[in-house]
């Protein structure tokens, strides 16, 4: 589709399906980024007062997702990722309009190619090395399915948000040179992680906010909780837990016994 050399088209969730979006893997040089900062036919140009500092820091580059403007599912993507803030969610760089091919404009400095493109919406993130794609010893993964598991309970129990579905093709790495200690209090108990390897989630298509928590809640969190071990197992087979989740008391549990299933595999 497009002959550039820092421009490689990806195949995940958001392409396929109902979402009908195009996302790329792509390298943006400094002066284009500044360029960007004050280009006034960015139209709701939504950027974090630190973007700059934050995107040069991207040495793998950053993903472009590109769809509609009228649908406003990017939109709605990039408001929940403002509103809802945790070290193992996705940060979106920045949302905008645009009625040019917005990969010309990144790959080119003074000409742009033609085109009859109708107003695009964007979404520019970092790249993430993807979970699939990620290989390490079992130690590690297994912080990092602990970091999954921990964070769907704690934005079910902190913010009542489920998700209709999780991909596991939504997850990325972010390998830090130091180790980070993340703790997750969920119910009445305190889980801490401590790991160089960062779980990235990007699920804010499949976010829902329930007003309370009651039997379905439940059950839809037992079976998102079954669906990523059922994944997980593919890359690196850690747990297996088959009771169910009811209530808090048995969320907690659950989430407990997994710990100890994930550890007894490893030692």
């Amino acid at each position: 589709m497009y002959d550039y050399q820092n421009v490689r088209k990806l195949n995940t969730s958001y392409c396929s399906g109902e979402n009908s979006e195009t996302e790329f893997h792509i390298h943006i040089n400094d002066r284009k980024w500044r360029e960007m900062m004050n280009n006034e036919d960015l139209r709701f140009f939504k950027h974090r007062k630190t973007m700059l500092n934050d995107v040069l820091k991207n040495n793998n580059g950053n993903i472009l997702r590109i769809g509609s403007w009228d649908s406003f599912k990017l939109a709605r993507d990039y408001t929940l990722s403002k509103k809802y803030k945790h070290v193992n969610l996705v940060k979106y760089d920045c949302y905008f309009e645009y009625e040019m091919d917005i990969v010309h404009y990144l790959c080119n400095d003074h000409d742009y190619p033609e085109d009859n493109m109708e107003e695009l919406a964007v979404i520019i993130k970092p790249y993430l090395t993807p979970l699939k794609d990620f290989q390490s010893s079992d130690a590690d993964m297994s912080l990092i399915l602990k970091q999954i598991l921990s964070t769907v309970f704690l934005m079910f129990f902190k913010y009542r948000i489920g998700f209709k579905s999780i991909d596991l093709k939504n997850i990325g790495i972010k390998s830090e040179n130091t180790f980070r200690n993340i703790v997750y209090d969920i119910g009445n108990k305190s889980f801490s992680i401590k790991s160089k390897n960062i779980v990235k989630i990007d699920e804010y298509r499949n976010m829902v906010r329930y007003h309370s928590l009651n039997e379905a809640e439940y059950k839809q969190l037992d079976k998102n909780i079954k669906n990523i071990l059922e994944q997980f197992n593919k890359i690196s087979r850690l747990c297996m837990i088959k009771k169910d989740i009811s209530d808090k008391e048995s969320s907690v549990n659950m989430l407990d016994e997994c710990f100890q299933e994930i550890e007894k595999h490893i030692l």
